[in-house]
C-alpha cells in the first residue's frame, strides 16, 4: 500500500470589499462546508484576499484541524514566512495576493514570491500575485507544495499578452523552486493557473484540447494533466449559476493539480483529479475546486 495525499484547490472568490456583504459571508461559509465534505489533508486557496470574508472561512477550517500560511503578498501574517518579505505596496499589501495553504500536517519551511511579471491594464495590478512554496511533514515523507494564482486574461486585453504573462510567473516559478527546494525532493503545484485546457470559440464553448497546457507545462518544467484523464470543468456556466450571469456559454479547465520536476531528478507522483460539486444551497464560488489524490509508485 503506497502513501496517499489527498489535495484540494479551490478559487473562492472572496474578491476585497465586494465580497464583504451577506452574500460573500454566506458563500465562505459554504466553502468551509464543500472543504469539510471533500476532507482533504491539503488545502490550496485562491481569491482568499484580505478585506473579505476569507480571514472567517480560513478560521473556521483551523477549528477543524488544519494549520495554516499566511496569505502571499500581505502585511498581515509576514513575520512568519521563512524567506525574505518583498517590499510591498500600501494597497497591494492590504489586499494580498490570495493565496493560502491550509495542512493537516506539520510546516517546515515557509517561502512567498511574488511576479515580477503582470499586466498592468487588468485587474490583477491591484494585487500581489504570486506563489506561496511550504514544506511538508506528510506520509510520503517531506514533500513541497508550489501554490499558486496566474495572470487572468481581461478582454479587452489581448489574450496573446496576459498568456505571455502566465508563462513569465511560471519560469518566476521555476526558478524559485530550482533555487529552493532540494533537488530530490517532490514537488507539487496547485491552484487556478487561468491556463485554458480546451480550445474555444468566441463564446467560450470549448472544443478539443489547445496547446496552452503543453506550454505551461514547458515553462514551469511540470506535468499539469492528471493520470486518467483530464477533470471536469471548473468553470462552467452550465452548471454554475456565478458563471452563467457573468460568462454565459463559456465552459473551461483552469485549475490543476500537478508535479515540478524541472531537473529531472525529482519524484514523479501519480495524480488522479476530480471536480467537487457544490451542495443544494448554492455555489460557493465561480470556481468549482479540484480534488486530488497523489501517490508515488505504481497503484
Amino acid at each position: 500500500m503506497h502513501p496517499m495525499l489527498r489535495l484540494l484547490t479551490f478559487n473562492v472568490l472572496q474578491l476585497p470589499l465586494v465580497s464583504a456583504s451577506f452574500r460573500g459571508r454566506r458563500r465562505a461559509d459554504w466553502a468551509v462546508e464543500v472543504v469539510r465534505f471533500a476532507d482533504p489533508d491539503i488545502v490550496v486557496l485562491n481569491e482568499a484576499f484580505g478585506l473579505s470574508p476569507a480571514g472567517r472561512l480560513v478560521s473556521r477550517l483551523t477549528r477543524h484541524g488544519y494549520r495554516a500560511s499566511p496569505q502571499i503578498g500581505a502585511f498581515r501574517g509576514r513575520r512568519k514566512w521563512d524567506s525574505p518579505v518583498p517590499a510591498l505596496s500600501p494597497l497591494r499589501g492590504l489586499v494580498g495576493g490570495g493565496v493560502r495553504v491550509l495542512s493537516r500536517y506539520p510546516f517546515g519551511w515557509r517561502g512567498q514570491h511574488l511576479y515580477r511579471a503582470f499586466h498592468p491594464k487588468t485587474q490583477d495590478a491591484l494585487c500581489h500575485k504570486g506563489v506561496a512554496l511550504v514544506e511538508l511533514d506528510t506520509p510520503m515523507g517531506r514533500i513541497w507544495l508550489a501554490a499558486t494564482h496566474l495572470q487572468a486574461d481581461e478582454p479587452p486585453m489581448p489574450v496573446s499578452e496576459t498568456r505571455e504573462v502566465r508563462l513569465e510567473q511560471l519560469r518566476e516559478l521555476r526558478e524559485f523552486v530550482t533555487r529552493t527546494a532540494p533537488p530530490e525532493a517532490l514537488v507539487l503545484l496547485a491552484g487556478d493557473l487561468n491556463v485554458e485546457y480546451y480550445k474555444s470559440d468566441a463564446r467560450g464553448v470549448p472544443g478539443e484540447p489547445g496547446p496552452d497546457p503543453t506550454e505551461a507545462a514547458e515553462a514551469v518544467g511540470g506535468r499539469l494533466e492528471p493520470d486518467g484523464g483530464m477533470h471536469g470543468y471548473t468553470f462552467d456556466s452550465k452548471r454554475n449559476l456565478l458563471v452563467a450571469r457573468s460568462q454565459p456559454g463559456y465552459r473551461n479547465v483552469l485549475d490543476y493539480v500537478g508535479s515540478i520536476n524541472e531537473n529531472g531528478r525529482r519524484p514523479v507522483p501519480r495524480i488522479t483529479t476530480s471536480t467537487v460539486a457544490f451542495g443544494p444551497g448554492g455555489p460557493a464560488s465561480d470556481h468549482n475546486p479540484v480534488f486530488a489524490t497523489v501517490t508515488l509508485g505504481q497503484p
